[in-house]
């Protein structure tokens, strides 16, 4: 995975459409970027569409023309981790990929991504805390960040760069031109297979008033009330 042409052949391998469809039943969007769908995300960039063809091409390109094997993590009991785990070793078979499929324990998988670094491949997922581009990104992207770009070790002295200025800038319209310019390299990069963005859902009683789901995930309940109270 040192190859990016494997990596980014990895990416258009996957049917995204198919993994929202046929496991979350249509309920996300194709992710393009590291960002979710928050303040200076873009979604001008291109990111990976589904592309067997180019797919194949890429990895007759790379060090894994012969084909190549990987194990995928996930935690046990996860059921839409499971589905889409097999998906995507489905998909990846198509570009010769021998994808073994493995669960653990949420901890011990915790653990396997930030402390031991010790996985070919790992599902997973992050949110975010606040509604501004920078926490994420330096969880995410910066090599310096503390997770080292969550267990993948991926660094782009570039990248990084443009990361400190990003933190620094306070014109909108300049940050926005960095936070594109971060998301172009590091899809260009393709330290992840970019999957989904998936929707905030919730199901409530037709007495619970004013209950809303906020970008970041969080559930405000200042404003919530009964009418049946």
């Amino acid at each position: 995975f040192d190859d990016k042409s494997l990596r980014q052949a990895i990416n258009y391998a996957i049917d995204k459409s198919a993994i929202i469809q046929n496991v979350l039943f249509g309920a996300a969007k194709p992710a393009n970027t590291y960002l979710p769908l928050m303040a200076f995300h873009d979604d001008s960039i291109v990111g990976y569409p589904y592309d067997l063809d180019k797919a194949k091409q890429l990895v007759a390109q790379s060090a894994a023309k012969g084909g190549f094997k990987a194990t995928l993590w996930a935690t046990a009991g996860d059921a839409v981790a499971a589905q889409v785990c097999q998906l995507v070793a489905s998909d990846l078979s198509q570009i010769g990929g021998n994808i073994t499929l493995q669960t653990e324990d949420g901890n011990a998988n915790l653990d396997r991504v930030f402390k031991t670094r010790d996985f070919d491949m790992n599902i997973g997922y992050y949110t975010t805390d606040i509604i501004d581009p920078d926490e994420l990104t330096g969880f995410a992207v910066q090599s310096t960040g503390g997770t080292d770009a969550v267990g993948t070790g991926y660094k782009n002295d570039a990248v990084d760069k443009l990361v400190s200025q990003a933190e620094l800038e306070t014109d909108k319209t300049k940050r926005q031109a960095i936070y594109t310019q971060i998301q172009q390299m590091q899809s260009d990069d393709a330290p992840f297979i970019y999957l989904y963005y998936p929707g905030g859902r919730t199901v409530t009683s037709k007495h619970i008033k004013d209950f809303n789901i906020l970008p970041t995930g969080n559930y405000r309940l200042w404003e919530v009330w009964r009418d049946d109270a």
